[in-house]
This record gives structure tokens, C-alpha cells and sequence, in this order.
């Protein structure tokens, strides 16, 4: 599915959590590993990926949720 995804991630007392939930052995000499694994429709493709520090209001999620909103409205 084509489009943006925002996803709190944080790292606390060395454990990740994304949305808040806790990511078994998602962090490993201090680093976070990404994997990226062929799903049943294609192989995932990624442009791009952006980390803001602060969360969801440091980046352009609410005029992108509104995007969003407007295109199935129309």
C-alpha cells in the first residue's frame, strides 16, 4: 500500500517499543535493526525513511492525515 507511515518508536532502558508495544530483541549492541522481508504480494519497497526526534507533532502527519481524509471525501 503506497503512501506515508508515522510510527511512534522509542528506545527505554535499551528496549525498543513501537506504538508503544515492545519489540522482542529489537535492539542489539546499542543499535536498532530494520528487517525488511518479502510479504505474500511482492518484495516491500521503501523510499525513504525519516526519524524525528520528539514524535509525531516535530513532522507533517496532520496536514498528511488531512490529505488523506480530503482524497476519499472526494
Amino acid at each position: 500500500m503506497p503512501g506515508d507511515f508515522f510510527l511512534d518508536i522509542s528506545v527505554k532502558s535499551g528496549k525498543l517499543y513501537i506504538e508503544g508495544k515492545l519489540i522482542k530483541n529489537g535492539v542489539s549492541e546499542g543499535k536498532m535493526e530494520l528487517k525488511f522481508v518479502k510479504g505474500k504480494a511482492d518484495n516491500p519497497k521503501v523510499n525513504g525513511i525519516v526519524l524525528v526526534e520528539g514524535g509525531k507533532e516535530n513532522t507533517h502527519y496532520e496536514s498528511y492525515k488531512g490529505m488523506k481524509q480530503a482524497m476519499l471525501d472526494a
